[in-house]
């Protein structure tokens, strides 16, 4: 392990740096998985570093039209590029990357941890309250609030549900769930959590309600943890849910 702390997309010093450590550890492959990365990587190729470059992409956001990006997404520098579900392929695709340069590569996740909380699953005597459950960092695209204003018909409906929110910065919503009238036992802003497998364990039903999504990760852990799951039909999460088979879509 070769610690790189980058400073920006731009970063040459970086790139030299990485350029050094190719030609001292003559790497087969050079493999970015972050866009800092993606930039600096790109830069050491073009200061002269040997392996061949792979480029993996998340996210399902339209790519930009400017220089850089043009730069960055149709240079004859990287070998392959790798999207995480059908739908970042496509936007690859738009954005000028060739279609025979792009491969379609899924995330995975640890089978091992997922197994033991599904055969677990098996021995719960389900009680009331029903749990709904979302994993994820709060950012607008994740449907935290469209989860949080369809929660005030759930209520009406089915008083004792409770519904967790899980992940990074979810602590942002409070104003929201104060505005909305909840209370502390109906909705739960757990924020970032070490133990997501007991906390899946234990729900009745995942959400994942996002307005744009690319391979849904945390919809996979659900689902491999034997939970029965929901999700908004965008981005990679049709890739990952097949409606009315593992799960439904909306």
């Amino acid at each position: 392990v070769h610690d790189l702390p980058i400073m920006q997309d731009y970063d040459v010093r970086s790139a030299l740096k990485l350029k050094q450590l190719c030609a001292s550890e003559r790497p087969d492959i050079m493999h970015a998985h972050h866009p800092q990365a993606h930039a600096v990587c790109l830069i050491a190729k073009y200061l002269g570093a040997q392996p061949p470059l792979a480029v993996t992409r998340r996210v399902i956001f339209p790519i930009r039209t400017n220089f850089f990006s043009a730069i960055k997404y149709r240079s004859p520098k990287i070998a392959r590029y790798i999207g995480v579900c059908n739908a970042v392929k496509s936007e690859l695709i738009k954005g000028g990357v060739p279609q025979d340069k792009v491969d379609v590569i899924p995330s995975a996740v640890n089978l091992d941890v997922y197994d033991k909380v599904s055969a677990a699953r098996q021995n719960i005597e389900w009680t009331e309250p029903f749990r709904i459950g979302m994993v994820g960092h709060y950012a607008s695209f994740k449907g935290h609030e469209v989860l949080l204003r369809a929660a005030r018909s759930i209520l009406w409906q089915f008083p004792t549900t409770r519904i967790l929110f899980i992940g990074r910065d979810t602590d942002k919503l409070a104003p929201l769930v104060k505005e909305f009238g909840y209370t502390d036992q109906q909705i739960a802003l757990l924020g970032e959590r070490r133990d997501v497998p007991d906390l899946l364990k234990n729900l009745h039903v995942f959400v994942m309600p996002s307005l744009q999504e690319g391979i849904a990760t945390a919809l996979i852990e659900a689902q491999a943890a034997g939970v029965p799951a929901i999700g908004s039909n965008v981005g990679g999460i049709p890739d990952v849910l097949v409606d009315n088979e593992t799960g439904i879509l909306v």
